[in-house]
């Protein structure tokens, strides 16, 4: 029998407030075009659609959906005005929720939304989550050396496939090393927080204040490059 998976960080929902991560949330959303599940006040159905454009200058988004939206949404929204919608949205960096509000319908696929006042991301780590490239991180521990998939404040997430015994959750890991591509490196104690059959999270214990802020930087470079913000 199958052990269930096990974690030991919660997920959070925190609002984002800085202007720069705002931008950077709204560069990814245009340049992915993010799948996100949808749901309607008064209504019990979730949608499937992709945001195609966000329009934060002018205030408002649009969706499409996979299918068309049935009559009754559809009716719904003609007699109401700013109806008011539920969206979870998946971006590579973390995860969205939001409200908004039906501007219009632009076709029974398409609607046009009201930029929301307030986005709030969703991840099991309390910390933005950034995915790396190829061979831009290694960490090394007494387990041996792995490739960093994604980094944040708190911990990382490495590759491995071997399935090594010694590899569970809750492993204290001492006097580790996160090695950036560009020549950064940290030294810490960790633990290892979960585990897949193809990787492994690690949560960091004891990283320095000093040393978080100079991560976070790197981490807000290293997003920079994969989605370049407007006005950044």
């Amino acid at each position: 029998m199958t052990a269930p998976r096990q974690d030991i960080t919660p997920i959070t929902h925190r609002p984002l407030t800085s202007p720069q991560d705002l931008r950077l949330r709204i560069a990814e959303i245009n340049k992915i075009k993010p799948e996100s599940s949808i749901s309607f006040e008064g209504f019990t159905s979730t949608h499937r659609a992709k945001i195609t454009r966000w329009h934060a200058d002018r205030k408002y988004f649009s969706v499409t959906f996979e299918s068309a939206l049935g009559k009754d949404i559809q009716k719904k929204i003609d007699h109401q005005i700013g109806l008011r919608t539920f969206f979870r949205v998946k971006l590579i960096s973390t995860q969205l929720i939001f409200k908004a509000t039906v501007v219009r319908i632009i076709n029974a696929n398409t609607l046009e939304l009201r930029v929301p006042d307030t986005l709030y991301h969703q991840q099991r780590r309390g910390a933005l989550r950034i995915p790396l490239k190829s061979n831009h991180a290694v960490f090394s521990s007494e387990l041996g050396l792995f490739k960093v998939l994604d980094l944040s404040t708190t911990g990382l997430r490495v590759e491995h496939l071997s399935g090594k015994k010694e590899i569970f959750v809750g492993r204290e890991l001492f006097q580790t090393q996160l090695k950036l591509k560009k020549e950064s490196v940290f030294i810490m104690d960790a633990k290892i927080s979960n585990v897949t059959s193809t990787g492994f999270g690690i949560r960091f214990i004891g990283l320095a204040q000093a040393e978080k802020v100079r991560l976070k930087q790197i981490l807000i470079e290293a997003l920079q490059e994969l989605f370049k913000a407007p006005n950044s």
